[in-house]
């Protein structure tokens, strides 16, 4: 569904099976990729932006996708470990 609709809008998109590794060499290149999460509350799947990430910290940044009391949107931090269990339920999409 999300790729229809980024095409509908003259975007190219293409869905890949990838890497913890192949995922940060995107960001490095200023490609902030979309992976697909495991659903949350009633929802199968969801996809998130994946912003950036620590090596040091051995963290993934990825945005949420609610506004702060103050309207802005949110970066949220996942262990490094946590994201990628989470990725592979489904395949390591992006």
């Amino acid at each position: 569904e999300g790729v229809e609709l980024a095409e509908r809008h003259g975007l190219s998109a293409k869905i890949i099976h990838n890497t913890l590794e192949g995922l940060k060499k995107f960001i490095d290149m200023g490609i902030p990729p979309i992976v697909i999460m495991p659903g949350l509350q009633n929802v199968v799947q969801h996809a998130s932006v994946i912003s950036g990430y620590d090596d040091q910290e051995k963290s993934i940044f990825h945005y949420i996708p609610s506004p702060s009391s103050e309207g802005e949107f949110q970066v949220g931090v996942i262990p490094e470990s946590k994201f990628d269990s989470l990725w592979q339920e489904d395949g390591r999409l992006m």
